[in-house]
């Protein structure tokens, strides 16, 4: 019999606040863990039809941005119904997921309505980051009710032991 795998979606209130870095120590800690972003089938479409070259400057980021709404203007779920797939074709004894790049809401009630175990995570930028003219309204996205918020004051040791604590605590509601 086949476990579905508990979703991860990391959210954060702006650009630079360790939506990835929290990603990367929370996998280290959970095992059987994979990494994925909300953001890649959007990213290898802009590469394969617009020759983008991957670099996230302000050109880049804008065509990320308005491909990526064109979409979801046309189906709401398109990129949500592109991560169910993704995790429906995992290794069997995958336990977790995450996704580094939660940006709207519909995101985490796609895979609720699939019937997964979804764990909102939120990151609080507690320090300004470097200012960047391509900040986006989804870059602001809040989950209503997360299962953890974490803040991030700047330093990525503070950071590393926040990922140890949200492991151990993501294991105990596991078992």
């Amino acid at each position: 019999m086949s476990t579905k795998p508990v979703i991860i979606c990391i959210s954060a209130n702006g650009m630079g606040a360790g939506k990835t870095t929290l990603a990367g120590h929370l996998a280290g800690h959970l095992g059987y863990t994979f990494v994925y972003s909300f953001a890649t089938p959007l990213k290898r479409f802009c590469e394969d039809v617009f020759g983008w070259d991957g670099t996230k400057n302000d050109k880049g980021r804008r065509l990320l941005q308005e491909v990526g709404v064109a979409a979801r203007h046309y189906q709401i779920d398109f990129w949500a119904d592109k991560a169910v797939e993704r995790v429906k074709h995992l290794q069997e004894g995958t336990r977790f997921v995450i996704f580094d790049d939660a940006r709207f809401p519909n995101e985490s009630a796609h895979f609720r309505a699939e019937g997964y175990t979804v764990l909102d995570v939120h990151i609080v930028r507690n320090f300004d980051a470097p200012p960047h003219g391509s900040e986006h309204e989804s870059e602001g996205y809040a989950p209503s009710d997360p299962f953890a918020v974490i803040p991030n004051v700047g330093s990525l040791i503070y950071l590393q032991e926040h990922a140890r604590q949200l492991a151990v605590e993501i294991l105990a509601r596991a078992e």
